[in-house]
């Protein structure tokens, strides 16, 4: 399915919850990345249904595995769920990479994306890019 890198998706909403970053792999999981550039951010995830799903094993439509991502020491391995992983984004010169620091197990619930969900995401994606560019062009347009 994918020429390259699987795409990444930001602000995906999915069952009971959203994501930051949604990424589907060559192997058809998805993964979720949550962005934290505070602590106060961070705890206040442990506040939302999504938290209590993923704490029981996950949901059917939700992600394969979940990471933390944020800037280093921002959160400290153990203060991270047993349910999630943690990596810390790092810059130099304009050049971010990424480093694991836990690795997240897989949820139990999980089933692999298929072709019609893919499709139904892409689509969306596209929606909003239109959206985006009929507001910055100043157009009232609805597709």
């Amino acid at each position: 399915m994918w020429v390259r890198d699987p795409p990444l998706i930001p602000n995906h909403s999915w069952g009971y919850g959203e994501s930051d970053i949604w990424r589907i792999t060559k192997s058809k999981y998805a993964i979720d990345y949550e962005i934290k550039i505070s602590r106060g951010d961070f705890f206040a995830d442990f506040k939302k249904k999504k938290t209590f799903l993923l704490k029981a094993g996950g949901h059917h439509y939700g992600p394969h595995r979940m990471f933390y991502v944020c800037p280093s020491d921002l959160i400290k391995e153990d203060e991270v769920p047993e349910y999630a992983g943690l990596m810390y984004i790092h810059e130099n010169n304009g050049i971010f990479t990424l480093e694991k620091i836990k690795n997240a197990p897989k949820f139990k619930k999980h089933q692999n994306v298929n072709e019609r969900y893919i499709e139904r995401i892409l689509k969306t994606v596209a929606k909003r890019y239109m959206y985006g560019k009929i507001k910055e062009l100043g157009k009232d347009f609805e597709l």
